[in-house]
């Protein structure tokens, strides 16, 4: 794990672990720092955020773990 501050980028998908130990999943960024984690909306502040904020896995490193957990159904001939 790495500090959120050290990675330097929210990024959809990104699971981030809280000063309290809490996971949450960013699901949304919009527009002037709206974020969406967890299904709860709130402006994102880089100079207010804890330094105990961790990046437990990172968006591509999710999509990769997700991927490899579908399993492929063999490509069949139909002619």
């Amino acid at each position: 794990m790495i500090p959120l501050k050290e990675y330097g980028r929210l990024e959809v998908g990104m699971t981030i672990i809280d000063s309290n130990g809490i996971e949450a999943t960013v699901e949304s960024i919009g527009e002037g720092g709206l974020v969406k984690v967890n299904g709860q909306m709130f402006m994102w502040d880089w100079d207010r955020l804890h330094p105990a904020v961790m990046v437990k896995e990172t968006a591509a490193e999710r999509e990769e773990r997700l991927k490899r957990k579908v399993v492929q159904a063999p490509e069949q001939s139909w002619w």
